[in-house]
């Protein structure tokens, strides 16, 4: 996915609103901005995406005029965006990376809520501090099958 803003720089962390939706010939297409104004019909549950640096080996680039990090966009649903909202996005990357979804952005992906036991760990990530989230994401230790 492409995402460009005029004078607008990307960080880790930031989010916006976006999803899938099913154009009226069938197609998957997506949508950006608020889900009222979008000119399909929504499909699944991603409401939103969220940016952080891709994980795997390296996300910082070093070149002659400088250097640049590459960003991933994760889809997100509005019940994990609200997450993000009352915790920070560190804890909401950490929930999808424990739950094998990562930086896949999966157009039919539930919500990780709708899950009993991603409710249940949900709930010891959120008592985290945010540092320790991040520290927990770089260091890989949360890769493990779902």
């Amino acid at each position: 996915m492409t995402y460009q803003t005029e004078g607008e720089e990307i960080e880790w962390g930031h989010r916006f609103p976006f999803g899938f939706c099913r154009s009226p010939d069938g197609r998957l297409g997506v949508q950006a901005g608020n889900p009222k104004q979008w000119s399909a019909a929504a499909f699944g549950e991603i409401r939103a995406v969220l940016f952080w640096p891709f994980l795997f080996p390296n996300s910082t680039f070093h070149t002659s005029t400088g250097k640049f990090i590459l960003m991933v966009a994760t889809g997100i649903t509005q019940a994990e965006w609200q997450l993000a909202k009352a915790t920070t996005t560190a804890h909401v990357l950490l929930l999808l990376c424990r739950a094998g979804i990562g930086q896949r952005t999966l157009p039919d992906r539930p919500c990780l809520l709708n899950d009993s036991r991603w409710q249940d760990e949900w709930r010891g990530i959120e008592m985290m501090p945010p540092d320790e989230c991040e520290a927990e994401i770089e260091s890989g230790s949360h890769f493990s099958p779902p």
